[in-house]
């Protein structure tokens, strides 16, 4: 496979390089929900089969010891056995499943300084910056990480919290192959238990949502008309600050006590933490304003490194935010972009990060509390997800639609990973110019 060589170390893949598109059947489980979707699969699937079984400058088996690392934080036990398993295959130090504790060679301290990078990202991203990059990077003067492999390491931590959401929304996945029949099987199971759940109910959120869609897109008509007859410019509308965004950071109540589960002790050295809100953190990070650091800046800086990847994820990010099959339940023909854009938007507020241009009232309006606990529950801490809140969400839609906004989830939560990555790593390069002059000037 071809490569290109980079300036801070190791290898990074080239456009020509061949893909094994292909996933292996280890993989399954999880892959045969992509299916229903084949667009999202087709680009989805190929995303990790580049990350974990493509060129790169990390060995096969330190990208999974990666993965484990990222999915002991969310007790996600599916991905843990598959990396487990896929390390093993790999030829992957077995010690190394004992956990950090017991990895104290020279070559296999750059886990230590990766550790507390995947303990942030993974629970409080906006307080990963720029200093926390160059104590992955550096100790002291020696280079631990070269930025290549420290970008392949941030891509696959982005997808895995994504795929842990995926995994507990979907509730549990056994680490074992099925058949088309059984696959077939536990389609209609769903659909039928959808159905039933929706009889028992009697819940209407379908019929008002398809209602509100079609309000707010003549409200959004209406306005439109106004502008194109009015004599002087309107007044632009406020900024919302981060005071009137706060309703739209919090608005499920949720444990935030700070706890860990037990398995990701092995695999952290850090103290225990939890995700909080963002508008009560107890950090100085501030909100972050997509249009200073929007998915176009974070693009360029991974694909200046891994051209492969940036344009697998740009692909998944388009396709999901414009993916539609203009269905709702039972009804046909609905445009539910204002639905899609509020999940979507839910989530990166979740997260700290603003859209300056969006009207988040819509959030409360589209989403119920039920659908705002179980996207939070997915992306905020889904070690906690129960399957009494899997059961009761979305009951009016059909399996296929649950399945699509899941879709949605994950791929929100791994671009807000990797905004929060890429903007560090601005940073870090500032920081290393900065250095740089200050040496210069000593010299």
């Amino acid at each position: 496979m071809s490569t290109t060589s980079s300036p801070q170390g190791g290898s990074s893949p080239s456009h020509k390089e061949e893909i094994n598109w292909q996933l292996p059947p280890i993989w399954q489980p999880i892959e045969i929900f992509f299916l229903p979707h084949p667009q999202y699969h087709s680009v989805a699937g190929p995303c990790i089969a580049h990350l974990f079984y493509g060129s790169g400058p990390l060995k096969k088996c330190e990208r999974h010891f990666v993965a484990l690392m990222t999915a002991a934080h969310h007790d996600c036990l599916f991905l843990h056995d598959l990396h487990e398993r896929e390390f093993e295959r790999e030829g992957g130090q077995f010690h190394w499943l004992s956990g950090l504790k017991h990895m104290q060679n020279p070559c296999e301290k750059k886990y230590h300084t990766l550790d507390k990078f995947i303990h942030l990202i993974s629970h409080q991203p906006w307080r990963v910056n720029g200093e926390v990059l160059k104590n992955v990077i550096r100790e002291e003067d020696d280079v631990i990480w070269s930025l290549n492999q420290l970008v392949h390491a941030a891509n696959i931590v982005a997808v895995t919290n994504a795929l842990c959401a995926m995994v507990h929304g979907l509730g549990q996945i056994e680490p074992m192959s099925a058949t088309q029949n059984e696959l077939n099987r536990r389609t209609l199971r769903a659909e039928w238990n959808a159905k039933e759940l929706r009889k028992s109910v009697h819940n209407k959120e379908v019929d008002y949502l398809v209602s509100r869609m079609a309000s707010l897109r003549k409200i959004r008509r209406d306005d439109t008309e106004s502008e194109e007859v009015e004599e002087e410019d309107p007044v632009p509308p406020a900024t919302p600050t981060e005071e009137s965004m706060a309703p739209f950071f919090s608005l499920t109540d949720g444990d935030e006590n700070d706890s860990q589960n037990a398995q990701a002790h092995a695999y952290t050295v850090q103290s225990p933490l939890a995700y909080r809100d963002f508008a009560c953190r107890d950090d100085p990070a501030k909100t972050y304003k997509i249009h200073e650091f929007d998915w176009d800046h974070a693009f360029n800086m991974i694909n200046d490194v891994d051209p492969i990847s940036a344009d697998l994820f740009d692909k998944r990010f388009e396709l999901m935010q414009n993916l539609t099959y203009n269905t709702m339940g039972d009804y046909n023909n609905i445009d539910t972009s204002e639905y899609r854009l509020a999940i979507w938007n839910y989530i990166h507020a979740l997260f700290g990060i603003r859209h300056d241009d969006y009207e988040y009232q819509k959030v409360n309006e589209l989403l119920s509390r039920q659908m705002k606990t179980f996207v939070k529950t997915c992306v905020c801490y889904p070690e906690r997800m129960t399957e009494e809140l899997r059961n009761h969400v979305m009951p009016d839609f059909t399996s296929s639609e649950r399945i699509h906004a899941l879709l949605i989830i994950i791929e929100a939560r791994c671009q807000a990973n990797l905004l929060y990555f890429t903007r560090a790593l601005n940073n870090y390069y500032v920081i290393l110019n900065q250095d740089q002059k200050e040496r210069r000037r000593h010299n």
